[in-house]
C-alpha cells in the first residue's frame, strides 16, 4: 500500500530563513496542525540534497514525542513542493492512498489506540516504523478516499 521512509536529521542550526524546504519533528506539535499549506522551515541546498523528501500530497508523522497520546501524530504536505524531512519523521508513501485520506485516519481515535499501545518510553515517548507498518487501516478505493476527505472538509468548515 505504501512505503515507510525515516527522516534524516536536519539540526537546528542548519535551518536558515530562506532556502530549500523543510519540516523538523517538533513543528507538527507547534506549527502545523494537520497540514503543511506553507513551509515555516528552510534549509540549504546541501542539506536539502543529502535529506529525505516528502513529495506534494505526502503523509509524514512523528516518531519521537513526549507522551503517548500525541505520538505519530500525522500532517499532510499540501504545499505544492517537495519538502526535505527531518530526523524523527516518518513519510508514509504510496500511490494507492490520497494523503488528506492517510492523514485523517492516522490522527482518528482508532489510530490513537494503535500508536499509544505501541509507544514506548517514559520521559521520551518513541515509535518506530515497524510499528506503525503493523497498524490496521481500511483503504477504501482512492475515489472513495478522495469522497471522504471531501465530506470531511465539508464539515468540519461548518463546525469552524
Amino acid at each position: 500500500m505504501f512505503n515507510l521512509v525515516r527522516g534524516s536529521g536536519i539540526k537546528r542550526t542548519e535551518v536558515i530563513e530562506t532556502g530549500e524546504p523543510c519540516v523538523r519533528y517538533g513543528e507538527l506539535y507547534t506549527t502545523y496542525r494537520s497540514e503543511i499549506t506553507l513551509v515555516a522551515s528552510h534549509t540549504s541546498g546541501t542539506v536539502y540534497a543529502k535529506a529525505q523528501k516528502l513529495l506534494d500530497g505526502e503523509v509524514v508523522a512523528t516518531l519521537t514525542g513526549e507522551n503517548d497520546i500525541d505520538i505519530g501524530r500525522a500532517v499532510v504536505n499540501n504545499t505544492g513542493e517537495t519538502i526535505a524531512v527531518g530526523g524523527d519523521l516518518l513519510a508514509l508513501k504510496g500511490n494507492y492512498l490520497d494523503g488528506n485520506f492517510a492523514m485523517l485516519s492516522l490522527n482518528a481515535p482508532y489510530m490513537g489506540s494503535q500508536r499509544t499501545a505501541a509507544a514506548s518510553g517514559n520521559i521520551i515517548v518513541h515509535l518506530s516504523a515497524d510499528k506503525i507498518g503493523n497498524f490496521l487501516m481500511a483503504v477504501p478505493p482512492l475515489n472513495e478516499q478522495r469522497r471522504i476527505v471531501r465530506r470531511c472538509k465539508a464539515l468540519l468548515s461548518v463546525l469552524g
